[in-house]
Formats: structure tokens, C-alpha cells, sequence
């Protein structure tokens, strides 16, 4: 045994570091991207203004989409972020963006009908779907009756209460449907890859508060450099001469290994 640990102890550390390494990024991307707010405030009555200029299917997302997306979460934010949707009873806390499109369904909540302002009519919001990751609408299937929700523009705060919590089919739209009733609906797929289900959440609104800045915000310097990295190695352009370094590198010292073991038991 120490003599196979003296001359395989390199690959098989190669090995755990690249098993770590993709463990680690598997985790990083099943993160929410972190509000830094200071950064864009400024600039979300602005943003408020922009609209898409094509639709984006509400859809299921990979790993690597995902990841390019979080990468360049802080500029999305700084272009496209308008607000912040809070929902305390499943610890959700994600950007507002005020144009659909994969990179902002991938990283917050997507604004779907730009000619209704926040806190009139209903506010319709989605996000795209990560099968097995717990992030943006996700946890939606958790939220009961009378559960808040709350979003703001960083001038006011519009407290909603879930009054509505299903599963429907893709085609049922009359969910989307503007109303003289003020309230929220948020919208995600729902089931396996392609599945024509939507979750469907839909709060009333309750009251409207004046928007007061959190003192201090909690520090994800971490998270999103390690979003950044994840997200540069899912590019295809990177992680293949990446892959095939790491796969030369590693069956030179396994051939280094075998040899210089079955040498010294001879």
C-alpha cells in the first residue's frame, strides 16, 4: 500500500481537485445571484423605461446558459435592473429586470408586460427553470395563503398577500391578463425538461410602504466571483483546452505511476 500511495499519490490528487472543482461549480451555480443594489439604484428608475425588442419563451435553462448568465449578472443588473421582489417566507430575494430575455430570466425575475407600472394592475414577473436547483421561483410551491410578497422600485415598497398557488397548463394565459385589481403574479415552469406546465403565483396587494435602505448589506464578494469563474469555465471556448490540458497532464502521471511502481517491485 505505501508504495502504491508513493507513486499514485499525483493523479489521484488531480483526480479529487478536478472532482472538487466540479462539485464546487455545481454548487456556486445553484446559487441566487446577490442584489448589490448600491451599485445600480440609481439606475433602476431609468431602466424602468427599457423594453425588449423581441419575446423569450419562459422556459427551461442549462447549466452552462445559467452560468454564462450569472457571470454577467452585475452588468444585467447596472442595464436592466428596475427593482427587487422579496418573498421572506421562502428566503427569496431577486433582481427586477425590466426586459425579458434568457440572460434575465436566468438571473432574477423578468418584467413581461412593460406598459404596466409597478404597483398598478397586475405586475406579471417570471423566471426561467433549473430542474433540481433550488433558485429564483423554485421554492414558489412552498408559499400558503396569506404569505407576503413584497417589490420595490427603491421610491416605495408594494406589500402583496398570495391569495392564488397553482400548477397550470402553459396555454392557460388568462393568468397574465391585465386587471383593475392591483396585485403581483409570478410565473415559472413547473415539472421535467419541456414540460407544458407553469407554476403560477398570484398575491394581492395589501399596502404601500416607503422604501428605506437596508443599513448594511450582507457581504457575497465570494459568490460572485465564483460565479464569474463558473461561468467563464462554462464557455466552451475555455473549458475544452482546459479539459484536454488536465486530461494529457493526468494520463502522463498515471503512466509515470505505473511504471515507476511495477518497477520497484521487481
Amino acid at each position: 500500500m505505501k508504495h502504491f500511495i508513493r507513486w499514485f499519490w499525483s493523479p489521484l490528487l488531480l483526480l479529487l481537485l478536478t472532482a472538487a472543482a466540479v462539485w464546487l461549480g455545481g454548487l456556486i451555480i445553484t446559487q441566487d445571484v446577490p442584489i448589490t443594489v448600491q451599485q445600480w439604484q440609481a439606475q433602476a428608475a431609468i431602466n424602468a423605461h427599457k423594453q425588449a425588442g423581441h419575446y423569450t419563451k419562459i422556459n427551461d435553462v442549462d447549466t452552462a446558459t445559467l452560468a454564462h448568465a450569472q457571470a454577467h449578472a452585475s452588468a444585467l443588473q447596472r442595464r436592466y435592473g428596475m427593482g427587487e421582489l422579496r418573498i421572506p417566507a421562502i428566503k427569496t430575494d431577486l433582481t427586477i429586470y425590466s426586459v425579458v430575455n434568457n440572460a434575465t430570466l436566468s438571473t432574477g425575475v423578468a418584467r413581461y408586460f412593460p406598459d404596466r407600472r409597478m404597483g398598478s394592475g397586475n405586475n406579471v414577473y417570471a423566471s426561467h427553470n433549473l430542474v433540481g436547483a433550488d433558485i429564483l421561483l423554485n421554492r414558489t410551491k412552498d408559499l400558503h395563503h396569506g404569505d407576503e410578497i413584497a417589490q420595490t422600485d427603491f421610491q416605495h415598497v408594494y406589500h402583496y398577500r398570495v391569495v392564488y398557488n397553482r400548477v397550470i397548463r402553459e396555454t392557460e394565459t388568462t393568468v397574465l391578463n391585465q386587471t383593475s385589481e392591483r396585485r403581483i403574479t409570478l410565473i415559472h415552469c413547473e415539472g421535467p425538461l419541456n414540460t407544458p406546465f407553469r407554476r403560477v403565483v398570484i398575491a394581492r396587494l395589501s399596502k404601500v410602504t416607503r422604501y428605506h435602505a437596508p443599513r448594511k448589506q450582507a457581504s457575497q464578494t465570494l459568490l460572485r466571483r465564483g460565479q464569474r469563474l463558473t461561468g467563464a469555465l462554462a464557455n466552451n471556448h475555455l473549458n475544452r483546452p482546459l479539459i484536454a490540458t488536465l486530461l494529457i497532464v493526468f494520463i502522463i502521471l498515471l503512466a509515470y505511476a505505473y511504471h515507476g511502481f511495477y518497477a520497484t517491485k521487481r
